[in-house]
């Protein structure tokens, strides 16, 4: 008579691997884990934008915690299949289908946050000494790019008549380390902004015919220019040197970000 083989570990392996408990515990276990890096390669916390309160605390609860809870529970499962891989296992598929779509869920929230989603406002208040142009921005929800950026401020002259993605006349300021709340920034105008600035100065005292290379004489008409000047929440990647960089455009061409719905990509 032959006497019946011991199982080995591979056989072991395998009829754990064809066991429908097995494949389930383990697409618990990954499958948060998996989500959670989607999640913070796309930056989508970053993006949720909604009105209902309690969306936004379930999506940060598995932001935060519940991705874990779900992959530790998940490799317990597994634990506890190896331990009783030599009984008896129940070999129905029942379980697979909550887990399936419970992940499927998860990654389905994902879509939806990203195809739905927009880049909130961070832009607190502005304004500035002259000379210089100043921003208090809000980063709490930046601090998914904390990694790979530098957050900064971009100013410039509201020109109709210029792109202003193109306008090399504008302003960047140093940047700044992502902390999670406020930041105040200033930035002093770049000389090509303050040559321009004077420019368009002198051109309006010359339609006021007045010389501007004279200083005015005693009594005589003040000229003052308005020149609206717009601010832009930026973020730079950290290998780049902003010092060198003339334009919006330049910046995204080198993976920089404007945090504005209508430039955000």
């Amino acid at each position: 008579m032959h006497e019946r083989a011991e199982p080995n570990l591979a056989d072991d392996l395998k009829s754990l691997a064809r066991d429908p408990n097995t494949q389930a515990s383990a697409l618990l276990a990954v499958g948060p884990a998996l989500w959670r890096l989607v999640s913070n390669i796309s930056n989508v916390d970053f993006l949720l934008e909604v009105n209902e309160e309690k969306f936004s605390m379930i999506f940060e609860f598995m932001q935060n915690y519940g991705w874990w809870i779900l992959s530790l529970v998940g490799v317990y499962w597994i634990y506890f299949n190896w331990s009783n891989r030599k009984t008896a296992h129940d070999t129905s598929s029942w379980p697979l289908v909550p887990i399936c779509s419970l992940i499927a869920f998860m990654f389905g929230v994902l879509l939806a946050v990203r195809a739905t989603g927009s880049v909130p406002n961070i832009v607190t208040g502005w304004g500035g000494p002259p000379g210089a142009c100043a921003a208090l921005f809000d980063t709490t929800r930046l601090t998914s790019f904390k990694g790979k950026y530098k957050v900064a401020l971009a100013c410039g002259l509201e020109d109709a008549t210029t792109d202003r993605l193109e306008d090399t006349n504008i302003t960047f300021s140093k940047p700044f380390t992502i902390v999670g709340g406020g930041q105040s920034i200033v930035a002093p105008y770049r000389q090509s902004m303050t040559d321009h600035i004077k420019q368009l100065s002198d051109d309006a005292k010359r339609k006021a015919g007045f010389d501007p290379d004279k200083p005015p004489f005693p009594g005589a008409l003040i000229v003052q220019v308005q020149t609206p000047i717009w601010h832009e929440p930026v973020l730079v990647p950290n290998d780049v040197a902003i010092e060198k960089i003339t334009s919006l455009a330049e910046l995204m061409r080198l993976g920089g970000k404007i945090l504005r719905p209508q430039y955000f990509m």
